[in-house]
């Protein structure tokens, strides 16, 4: 899904304010990014991927698999300047998967930059995980069934620019994702609150006066706040 932003990423980052780097950007998971560097630009950068094909011909190919997020070359931990992220799937498991290998690649200090494309309902998650927010910008896929968003930790005029080629307002999309989630959020407290049943194997739950007590108190911690 990142395909049509190559526009917006630029590998010729300015050097991290504190701590080394002594690479421009890891693309994780974005074959199309990186491929879309000219080579003098991909030698300062790593491609990490699944897809063992794509490293046939191209020495900064890295072989990655979303399922082991810490299995990577000492050389690369704490190298980057910047990580370009685009998962296969949009869950909060694998998210959190590339989100821990992202703080790895990525150099000490500040002045990094992470990029990625999701659909928006992770915005909260991605707050928490990588500090990256929303954008205005959102790229135009037509053949998912879905409005991907595109995040950064960064300012950037192109990335606060709304895509003509999206017919979504991006104000509008990105404000009632935002109220859904609040909403969410909401109904998941107030399930937290409600008094819980002992789970008995074939037959009725009885009630777990334990947890009745202490969904009472977390209740009236919850009116004092």
């Amino acid at each position: 899904p990142m395909c049509g932003c190559a526009g917006l990423v630029n590998p010729r980052l300015p050097a991290a304010a504190s701590g080394e780097a002594r690479l421009d950007a890891a693309f994780l998971s974005t074959p199309s990014l990186f491929f879309a560097l000219s080579e003098a630009e991909r030698s300062g950068c790593r491609l990490l991927d699944f897809d063992r094909e794509l490293g046939a011909s191209e020495p900064c190919f890295v072989p990655f698999d979303f399922r082991a997020p810490e299995a990577l070359p000492a050389d690369l931990r704490g190298a980057f300047r910047a990580v370009i992220i685009d998962p296969p799937f949009i869950t909060h498991e694998v998210w959190r998967a590339y989100a821990a290998t992202a703080r790895m690649l990525l150099a000490p200090g500040d002045g990094r930059l992470i990029i990625g494309t999701t659909v928006v309902e992770n915005a909260e998650l991605l707050r928490e995980e990588l500090g990256i927010r929303p954008h205005l910008f959102l790229p135009s896929i037509p053949h998912l069934p879905y409005q991907y968003a595109l995040f950064s930790n960064c300012a950037a005029p192109q990335l606060d620019t709304p895509n003509q080629d999206v017919d979504t307002d991006p104000h509008d999309f990105l404000k009632e994702a935002a109220a859904a989630a609040a909403n969410r959020d909401r109904s998941e407290a107030a399930r937290s609150l409600e008094t819980p049943l002992r789970d008995t194997a074939g037959v009725a739950a009885p009630y777990d006066f334990e947890a009745m007590l202490e969904a009472a108190l977390r209740r009236h911690e919850h009116a004092e706040a």
